[in-house]
């Protein structure tokens, strides 16, 4: 049953890594102002662009209409409204832009935390099999009760080491990782192999 339980937690964190892996990494480098911050301020620089392109091309094609309105000493009056509809514009996006970016970096905590919670379920699980491990190898080892699990599909002479080359009283639980994992191999030594 715990066997079963790990299988589900380890299925249910390799799923998670691989969907939301690249954004909780993300989320444990970068602060979370930092995460809402962000994309407001690269929105707010592209509408800014984009609306000065536009403003720039609209001129371009009734340049007639903005001579008349220089002529006529209403230049002032031609920024004003250029300047208040890309404040209007710009208030409107950072303010979509905030809400966004605040639900999207909740749910990116809400999954960091989840991942997290699972990491620890699994480590406990891993120190509990690993004590449980140890005590049924002593107690093997005191009352000289040992015996070798059956090991199907394995036989002599194809390719693989025989039960009666390893030996299975000083098995060892292993633990080592890299950027993505963390492995917990069960090492068996070779019979005569052991040093010390």
């Amino acid at each position: 049953m715990a066997d079963q339980e790990k299988v589900r937690l380890m299925t249910r964190l390799a799923m998670l890594e691989k969907h939301s892996g690249k954004k909780i990494r993300k989320a444990e480098n970068t602060s979370r102002i930092d995460l809402i911050t962000n994309p407001v301020w690269i929105r707010g620089i592209a509408v800014t662009l984009l609306f000065f392109a536009a403003a720039v091309l609209l001129a371009a094609l009734n340049m007639d209409m903005v001579l008349d309105a220089v002529a006529k000493d209403q230049t002032k009056n031609l920024i004003m409204i250029v300047l208040i509809a890309w404040l209007s514009l710009l208030a409107v996006t950072i303010l979509i832009s905030v809400m966004l970016s605040w639900s999207k970096t909740r749910r990116i905590s809400e999954l960091r935390d989840q991942y997290h919670r699972m990491l620890e379920q699994l480590e406990r699980m891993n120190r509990m099999d690993g004590n449980d491990n140890r005590r049924r190898r002593s107690a093997y080892e005191e009352d000289d009760l040992w015996e070798e699990p059956p090991r199907s599909g394995r036989r002599k002479g194809s390719g693989h080491m025989s039960q009666e080359d390893l030996d299975y009283r000083h098995m060892e639980v292993l633990e080592f990782e890299d950027d993505e994992y963390c492995y917990y191999v069960e090492a068996v030594p070779k019979r005569g192999g052991r040093r010390g």
